[in-house]
């Protein structure tokens, strides 16, 4: 990384109304080094008690959703039914840069604190609300969890056994999805008043936010150009049980499926006749037959695509996670205890900022109410036009992500203003962009690579090299998830790219990440969600470790790649230098379950 990243959102401040579907939203700001203040009644509120506690306490500073997700925050105790309190709490609002509630729509009215009245006195304030069903329709009004979520959201409904109940996922997959498009749309905001726009009024609905789990096993496309609804199958990619009682999460790509094959054969396996995915047979078999480590070693050796499926135990004593630093042990000084943490979701951002313990109830009311703070520098936009719905106007992204995690996160970069060119081999297209009836006819291909432009490239010439250094000129953001190491080699890594662009942002999606074991794996999202530990912990007992039925990951990191291009953006323009960021999808998925591991450790 160029640019120094310790504090990439220093002096944003952002007051926290959240419950328990919107308080990761806010440690995501907090992590990137926003001043988050927490708005807390004098009991603590519902968040702090959610959930069990250390060794079954119920107590205010012991909840494990309480220490995970409020880390790196500060607490201020305010009673709203108190006028002089009430009145302090509407100073913070007016020096704030963004606020964050959820819960029924509506209910900070009562204390003149919903939307059109803040508004009035900070025009410029990012006010972002999350609710079960968003602030307005039929539905708005209904209660809502995070299980409801997953079945009016669809995923749950296609999760787990033809034969078993519905399979809701654990770690609340809902309100990590709600969570993630809160604060990826509060800091879009918060780019464009920074830009010279006014503020907006950011509505999160927990439901919409769950359906983009669906976006491949339930596309409309399924419906309407395969013809069947999709159905409750037990798992949702290659899960195989090995010799032995292990599971492994493995798939053969077309160019090492004649070798896995040959292998096969020599132990009597041979492919089924018409198999959905090609392969797949020949890997349950083997799997069946052999040990898991010898299964994980033709993956090696073969250039598989896989991973183990991981239990808690597995991934801690594991050494890649030890190699990349997974987790560090945070001292919680009001409790006397060392808390089990993992690195931040958005680590390539901030892994340089030591993270904080979850703050004791009240322990800032006193000098957060005693600070002195200006209103927040925003440009004067006398004469500007700045469009409220594209904050990213003249921000250009050079995309070379293919499959789902990398191009839906670009997706969101240009639905709200941003220039993106994809940028294709055509040597090698997109594998999503060939399955079909025909060539770009997917209907997950067409939904996660909207509002783009396109150009293919032979990348083996080196005119085709010269001419994207041009384009890197020009460019702000460039992102690319293909295996560590691919773009060095074409003689486009980072260093030559800062060379030709101080400014350039460099987005690495891989994976497992740039260092450990596993740097160099091949991997899909449900392969890394197996690995990543979730499927262990959902399910029924007895039940194998399907999972839930969408490939999580492709859908929790096209948002941690836009929280950290924004941040990087903003960093920009205080520095004036770009920087490299690796989005390791592995660790961000196991520190997705971040409150899990705090109960665990």
């Amino acid at each position: 990384m160029s640019a120094s990243n310790a504090s990439a959102l220093a002096g944003v401040r952002v007051l926290d109304l959240t419950d328990a579907s919107g308080v990761f939203s806010t440690r995501l700001l907090a992590d990137l080094g926003a001043d988050v203040v927490r708005i807390e009644p004098p009991d603590g509120g519902s968040l702090r008690s959610h959930g069990p506690g250390l060794d079954g306490m119920q107590d205010a500073e012991c909840g494990y959703y309480h220490l995970f997700h409020n880390m790196n925050k500060r607490s201020v105790v305010a009673d709203l039914d108190d006028a002089d309190t009430l009145a302090k709490v509407k100073a913070l609002v007016r020096t704030a840069d963004i606020l964050v509630e959820s819960g029924a729509p509506g209910r900070l009215a009562a204390y003149d604190l919903d939307y059109e009245s803040v508004r009035q006195i900070n025009p410029g304030l990012t006010f972002v609300s999350i609710s079960p069903f968003g602030q307005d329709g039929p539905w708005s009004n209904r209660s809502g969890n995070d299980l409801i979520a997953a079945a009016s959201g669809g995923i749950l409904g296609i999760s787990g056994a033809p034969d078993e109940p519905p399979m809701q996922g654990n770690a609340d997959p809902s309100y990590k999805m709600a969570g993630l498009a809160a604060a990826t749309g509060a800091l879009l905001s918060w780019q464009g008043v920074c830009r010279g726009a006014p503020g907006v009024h950011v509505d999160i609905s927990v439901q919409e936010a769950t359906v983009m789990m669906g976006v491949q096993s339930l596309n409309p496309c399924i419906y309407t150009v395969e013809g069947h609804i999709p159905r409750r199958q037990g798992f949702f990619g290659p899960i195989h049980r090995c010799k032995g009682g292990k599971y492994i999460a493995a798939h053969a790509l077309p160019q090492s499926l004649l070798r896995l094959q040959a292998v096969a054969a020599e132990r009597g396996i041979v492919a089924e006749e018409g198999e959905a995915i090609p392969g797949a047979g020949i890997m349950k078999q083997l799997a069946a037959n052999i040990t898991a480590e010898e299964v994980m070693a033709l993956v090696e050796e073969f250039d598989l695509i896989g991973l183990p499926v991981c239990g808690f135990e597995d991934i801690y004593a594991h050494p890649h996670f030890q190699a990349i630093d997974q987790f560090a042990p945070v001292r919680h000084e009001g409790l006397g205890l060392d808390l089990t943490s993992v690195r931040s979701p958005v680590a390539g951002m901030a892994a340089d900022v030591p993270a904080r313990a979850a703050p004791v109830l009240g322990e800032h009311t006193e000098a957060v109410f005693a600070e002195v703070r200006a209103e927040p520098d925003r440009p004067d936009n006398a004469g500007v036009v700045v469009d409220v719905a594209r904050p990213l106007a003249g921000i250009r992204v050079l995309d070379f992500s293919w499959v789902l995690a990398g191009p839906l996160g670009t997706r969101i970069l240009a639905n709200f203003g941003a220039e993106v060119i994809r940028i294709e081999s055509s040597v090698r297209l997109d594998i999503v962009r060939m399955e079909g009836a025909m060539l770009s006819a997917n209907g997950v291909f067409n939904d996660a690579n909207l509002g783009r432009r396109s150009l293919t490239l032979d990348m083996s010439k080196q005119e085709s090299i010269a001419l994207i250094r041009k384009m890197v000129e020009q460019a702000d953001v460039v992102t690319e998830n293909f295996r560590t190491g691919v773009l060095d080699r074409m003689g486009l890594g980072y260093d030559e790219l800062k060379r030709i662009n101080p400014g350039i942002i460099v987005m690495h999606l891989p994976g497992c990440g740039v260092t450990g074991p596993w740097a160099k794996r091949g991997t899909f999202g449900g392969i890394l969600a197996a690995a990543a530990g979730l499927n262990e912990i959902s399910g029924f007992e007895g039940s194998p470790p399907y999972g839930i039925a969408c490939a999580y990951p492709d859908f929790t990191s096209p948002y941690l790649l836009c929280l950290q291009i924004l941040a990087a953006l903003r960093e920009r323009e205080l520095t004036g230098l770009g920087q490299e960021i690796v989005l390791n999808q592995l660790s961000a998925t196991v520190s997705l379950m971040g409150a899990e591991w705090v109960r665990w450790g």
